[in-house]
């Protein structure tokens, strides 16, 4: 997946930022960022079943296969977010926040 299919926004937000010089919290807000604009593009290829029964182990195996060839063709994007687990935890939580809104 080259840079530029990345969702609007993030090659902008991974340019801009400056993980060394970021505190826990700003660290933390860069995840949150990069996991609501990967949001959409995530969930449009993903399976209803994944969601419907919060198979949240298939769940993360999903995320980790999605966000696998953007961080390969995106080293900037992986040197930032550091440990790719965080981004895969946090797209996950958002992903499943955001189904939760959507049955309310």
């Amino acid at each position: 997946m080259p840079r530029a299919s990345l969702p609007e926004g993030c090659s902008d937000l991974i340019d801009a930022y400056k993980m060394r010089a970021a505190s826990q919290k700003e660290q933390q807000r860069f995840i949150l960022r990069i996991a609501a604009l990967l949001h959409d593009a995530f969930v449009s290829q993903l399976e209803p079943e994944v969601l419907c029964p919060r198979n949240e182990e298939l769940l993360m195996q999903r995320i980790s296969d999605f966000l696998h060839p953007i961080l390969l063709a995106n080293p900037e994007l992986e040197r930032q977010i550091g440990s790719s687990s965080n981004l895969v935890e946090t797209l996950c939580h958002v992903v499943l926040a955001n189904a939760d809104d959507e049955k309310a």
